[in-house]
C-alpha cells in the first residue's frame, strides 16, 4: 500500500501528469533543489497518469528478454538496466516504453554530501526527464532546448546550445517587461503553434534573477545552496498560459566577433540545428558531477536495435517531420553573438529583435 506522505502528483499544463512515490522517505527533503519539477506541483490528478515513477528498492521482471551489450534487458515495451555515474550508480526499469502509460522503478544511490542533496533529483535526471520529453513528442509536442519570454498574447523563442546565452537574454527581457516561459526548456505545441512553459529547478532561475547574471560566481553558488535547505521559495516569474509563436531565433557565439548580427536563414538549416541540438541536450544532465553524461539516449539505442520500428526507434525521424511540418509558414533568423559581451551587446540584440516585431 502506497503511504500518501510519501507520494507526489504533478501535472505539466495538463498535458503529462505524473505521480511520484518514494518506500525510502526522502522524497523531496534536503533541499529545494530535491523537487525539480515543484512547479508542476497538484494535490491530485485523478486516474489519468502518464507516468508512475517509484523510487525505492525493486525486483526486476526477468523473464525471456534480450540482452543487448551486456546488460540491456529488453522486450517489448520493457526495459532493465544497472548503470552508473561520476558518483552514483542506479538501476532502472521502465515498462510501457511505447505504449504509455509508462511505469518506472528507479533505485539509486548517491556518494558523499550530494545524497543529503539531490537524493531524488537523481531519479529526474537519469530517466524521468527524458522519458517526459519523449511521451511530449508521442503526443505532439515539442521539449525544445530553448528559453522564451512572452508580450502582448505572442512568445519569442531562443534556440542555443549551452553558453548561447539563453539565459542571459531571458534576464534581459526580463528587465524590460517581458514574462518568462523558459530559461532552458520551453514546450512547443507544434499543431497550434503554442509555447508552455517548463520551469524546472525554479528556484534557481530565481536566484539568478536577485543576482542580476547568468554566470554566478563560487560564492554565489554556495549562498544559493545555503538558501536551499532554509526555505522554498514559490515560482514567481513563469507564465502558467500558453502563447502563440510566429517566430524564433537561433543563438551562436562567435570568438573575436565584435558585434551582433541578425540575418534571416532557410527554415531546413536551422530546424536541422535545433534537431541536433536536442539530441546532444538529451546527453546531458543539470546534475553532471554526479550522472556524468546522462546515457539514457544509449537506452533508446539499445530498445531501437530489437525494436527496430515504432514509436522508439521512429521518434527523431517523426519529431523532425512534425517540426518542418510547423515551422513552415514560420520566419526563423540566426543571431551571431560575439564571445564578450555587455550590456551595449544586450541592448543591440533586442534592438534587432523588437525591429522585427
Amino acid at each position: 500500500m502506497k503511504n500518501q506522505n510519501l507520494t507526489k502528483h504533478f501535472s505539466i499544463h495538463g498535458l503529462i501528469n505524473l505521480e511520484i512515490n518514494n518506500e525510502k522517505g526522502t522524497l523531496f527533503g534536503a533541499t529545494s533543489l530535491n523537487n525539480p519539477l515543484s512547479y508542476f506541483e497538484v494535490d491530485h490528478i485523478g486516474k489519468d497518469v502518464d507516468i508512475c515513477m517509484n523510487i525505492g528498492d525493486f525486483k526486476p521482471k526477468f523473464k525471456e528478454n534480450y540482452l543487448v551489450d551486456h546488460k540491456y534487458h529488453i522486450n517489448e515495451n520493457y526495459l532493465y538496466v544497472e548503470d552508473y555515474g561520476n558518483s552514483a550508480n542506479w538501476k532502472l526499469e521502465i515498462e510501457g516504453l511505447e505504449e504509455p502509460p509508462v511505469t518506472i522503478n528507479f533505485n539509486g544511490n548517491i556518494k558523499g554530501i550530494y545524497k543529503y542533496i539531490f537524493a531524488d533529483a537523481l531519479a529526474f535526471e537519469v530517466v524521468l526527464k527524458p522519458v517526459i520529453e519523449l511521451l511530449l513528442g508521442f503526443k505532439g509536442y515539442f521539449l525544445a532546448h530553448a528559453g522564451s519570454i512572452s508580450m502582448n498574447n505572442n512568445s519569442e523563442l531562443f534556440f542555443g546550445t549551452e553558453g548561447s546565452l539563453k539565459t542571459t537574454i531571458i534576464l534581459e527581457g526580463l528587465k524590460r517587461g517581458y514574462r518568462i516561459l523558459g530559461d532552458d526548456k520551453v514546450i512547443l505545441d507544434l499543431d497550434r503553434k503554442k509555447a508552455f512553459s517548463f520551469p524546472v529547478y525554479p528556484q534557481l532561475f530565481e536566484y539568478t534573477v536577485g543576482v542580476g547574471r547568468e554566470e554566478l560566481s563560487f560564492t554565489d553558488k554556495f549562498k544559493f545552496l545555503y538558501q536551499s535547505f532554509k526555505y522554498k521559495k514559490s515560482a514567481e516569474f513563469w507564465e502558467n498560459q500558453s502563447f502563440i509563436f510566429n517566430k524564433g531565433f537561433l543563438l551562436k557565439r562567435f570568438k573575436n566577433k565584435a558585434e551582433p548580427t541578425i540575418k534571416q536563414d532557410e527554415n531546413h538549416q536551422i530546424l536541422t540545428s535545433i534537431i541536433n541540438n536536442n539530441k546532444g541536450e538529451m546527453y546531458n544532465s543539470s546534475l553532471s558531477s554526479i550522472v556524468g553524461k546522462n546515457n539514457f539516449p544509449n537506452y533508446l539505442l539499445a530498445y531501437s536495435y530489437i525494436f527496430n520500428s515504432g514509436n522508439i526507434a521512429e521518434y527523431w525521424v517523426n519529431l523532425e517531420n512534425n517540426l518542418y511540418e510547423s515551422f513552415k509558414n514560420i520566419t526563423l533568423y540566426e543571431i551571431n553573438i560575439p564571445e564578450k559581451y555587455n550590456e551595449t551587446t544586450l541592448k543591440k540584440i533586442f534592438t534587432m529583435i523588437e525591429d522585427f516585431q
